[in-house]
């Protein structure tokens, strides 16, 4: 059986706010409205999920993984965090691209 772990937050590992909503909130600004923004959340937790090492998974706004957390690893979430390109799902959420 392979044993679990915290990870941290997505504030210690993601873009420093305290929930994957409030960064992309904070992201959108003042635009959100033009947006789908629960399909963006969605959208982005499934791209970061993807981007994480085997067996470390973004559940909520703390992430999990295999026993024992080390810095390497830590250093492995934020890498895989920063890899995922945000405003492309963003642009696929779009309210204003859509045919009524």
């Amino acid at each position: 059986m392979t044993m679990t772990t915290e990870y941290g937050t997505w504030q210690e590992h993601g873009d420093g706010e305290l929930t994957v909503e409030d960064n992309i909130a904070a992201a959108l600004g003042e635009f959100a409205h033009e947006y789908d923004v629960p399909a963006i959340v969605a959208a982005y937790r499934k791209a970061i999920n993807d981007a994480l090492p085997p067996g470390v998974t973004l559940d909520g706004d703390l992430f999990y993984g295999p026993y024992p957390f080390s810095a390497d690893r830590a250093a492995q979430v934020r890498a895989a965090v920063a890899s995922v390109d945000f405003w492309p799902i963003v642009a696929e959420a779009d309210r204003s691209n859509t045919v009524t």
